[in-house]
């Protein structure tokens, strides 16, 4: 019965494995574009591409240490 299992799971895995592989060349051909970022309400246009793009987002973290409140 493990060994049933184990020849199931080992197999799953072999299986995602390929299909993970088999889509890498899709993801390496599609568009990079740079992420219009804004808040709300000046929200950017809606998407109207149909092709798969790679979109790109800077993102800047600042740490701040510092009294709050006294007490």
């Amino acid at each position: 019965m493990q060994q049933e299992f184990s020849r199931k799971a080992k197999i799953r895995s072999a299986w995602i494995v390929a299909l993970c592989l088999a889509g890498c060349p899709v993801l390496a051909s599609a568009e990079t574009i740079k992420a219009q970022l804004s808040t709300a309400p000046n929200v950017p246009s809606p998407i109207t591409r149909t092709k798969q793009a790679t979109v790109v987002v800077n993102i800047e973290a600042k740490e701040y240490v510092c009294t709050i409140a006294e007490g």
